[in-house]
């Protein structure tokens, strides 16, 4: 597979030095590009359009690699013509009911183009905050909070916000040529983010950045190339997403086989899975007498009646249904059907003081970050399977790496009997997208634990299920492989 986002970045490491495209000698010199900018930069300052910076003055400029020769280091503030915007008072209704004139956020900006707002103003708001309406062409950068180094070129005639920076391009500038080395810098600008809650980069930050410059023909070139190569990029992105999609609905399809059966074959040595499931009912039952769990009063029994080869499920009251309608194939003679609250339940552990153990939240769990040592908590074992229970992923199953502390989002997935979690692990997996469909609560998602329970699932003779589960992780690593 293919890193878009790493092969787009040596793109535009190559673009900036010169190495994508020919230097020609009818290009001419960057050097004398520059000084026809600083003559326009100059009628602008002595007709007062903008003011003269000494900030960007590129005299003292670190040269960090080499260029071509006919290229020149600059400041972007030598470039083109920079601003920020601002927020007119919300309180105030005639700055924004009924306006016409697009005014961009930070949201707004998606290192794309952008040929229509999300916010309008009014002419009052234009004149009375100091706005300023950038020209189609404009490139804008955000500067602060979570969308640092965000682009954009305007399309439109807009204003923006105190967020958004413009560059407004002199003559002899390709905006686009801009648009890219910002892009490339856009993970300079979030490190160089100052400030706690809220991260900023100034305007000041942004115009004293140096740029490499070439003449006008070949930041044409460049960016044509860039453009051509980054739409091949794509393309591979494009197809390798559908490729992984594709390889998880043939997981699911051989995972899918498995639980039914169609991937081994029946050997009358592995016995009937009704005997595996009364083993499991003892397990259950020796739990509820050493009262490590509750009884459940509505517990059922699903059996094929074999006057009619049909499946009821009998209730503790004696009453019995019909449920071959809810049952989603057919299974092997030897196998049976159970709910999923027959095998596994969820667990919510037991509380131990005073024992320092890593803290297994699911960054933790996934190798994503390193876990914090605590000594109060819920303690999962090596091996042990946990679940998410809270949050837009539940329903992911997860087994511990080693002993620690559960994180507050997951319960244990406890199986009566250890031998069959492996199988049942795999029908919960399957579950995904429907618990993902069917969980409860708003402003924290949580699994549906009432279809989790009442899940109707095959269970085969134990045998039959290690092959079961031996074949599919064999098919599995060789997809993956």
């Amino acid at each position: 597979m293919i890193d878009v986002n790493k092969a787009k970045q040596k793109i535009l490491d190559l673009a900036i030095r010169g190495k994508l495209t020919k230097q020609l000698k009818s290009d001419g010199d960057a050097a004398d590009l520059l000084v026809e900018i600083q003559k326009e930069k100059a009628k602008l300052i002595k007709d007062k359009i903008i003011r003269n910076d000494t900030n960007v003055i590129s005299d003292d400029i670190e040269e960090p690699f080499e260029i071509p020769e006919n290229w020149v280091w600059c400041k972007l503030g030598n470039i083109g013509r920079w601003g920020s915007g601002a927020t007119p008072l919300t309180s105030n209704l005639d700055y924004y009911n009924n306006g016409t004139i697009p005014w961009i956020l930070t949201g707004d900006l998606n290192d794309d183009y952008i040929s229509n707002a999300s916010h309008y103003i009014t002419e009052k708001a234009l004149c009375d905050c100091s706005l300023e309406l950038r020209e189609k062409g404009s490139v804008l950068i955000a500067m602060y909070g979570a969308t640092i180094g965000r682009l954009a070129i305007l399309k439109i005639e807009a204003a923006m916000n105190q967020a958004c920076c413009a560059c407004t391009v002199y003559s002899g500038i390709n905006n686009k040529y801009l648009f890219l080395y910002l892009l490339f810098n856009k993970k300079k600008f979030i490190n160089e983010g100052s400030g706690g809650a809220q991260p900023n980069i100034s305007k000041e930050k942004i115009i004293k950045t140096i740029i490499p410059l070439p003449p006008l023909a070949e930041q044409i070139r460049i960016v044509e190339k860039v453009e051509q190569l980054f739409d091949i990029l794509d393309k591979i992105d494009e197809a390798q997403k559908k490729y992984q999609k594709d390889k998880e609905i043939l997981k699911s399809k051989i995972i899918e086989a498995g639980i039914r059966g169609k991937l081994t074959k029946q050997l009358e040595l592995d016995g009937n899975a009704s005997d595996l499931l009364d083993e499991i009912r003892k397990e259950k039952e020796k739990l509820i007498k050493e009262g490590k769990i509750k009884r459940d009063k509505k517990e059922t029994y699903i059996y094929k009646n074999p006057k009619d080869n049909l499946y009821y499920e009998k209730y503790q009251d004696g009453t019995e249904k019909c449920i071959q309608d809810e049952l989603p194939f057919e299974i092997p003679d030897n196998w049976v059907w159970c709910r999923q609250e027959d095998v596994c339940m969820l667990y919510n552990g037991v509380l131990i003081d005073k024992e320092e153990l890593p803290y297994l939240e699911a960054r933790v769990i996934r190798g994503q970050k390193t876990p914090l040592i605590i000594n109060k908590g819920v303690k999962v074992r090596k091996e042990e399977y946990v679940i998410l229970v809270d949050g837009e992923n539940s329903g992911e199953i997860m087994r511990v790496p080693y002993d620690g502390y559960m994180g507050s989002t997951f319960k244990i997935l406890f199986f009566y009997k250890k031998d069959i979690s492996d199988f049942v692990k795999v029908n919960i997996e399957l579950e995904k997208q429907e618990l993902k469909d069917n969980k409860t609560g708003s402003a924290i998602p949580h699994l549906n634990k009432k279809i989790f329970r009442e899940k109707i699932i095959p269970l085969p003779p134990l045998a039959e299920q290690e092959r079961i589960i031996n074949i599919v992780e064999k098919l599995l690593a060789y997809i993956d492989d």
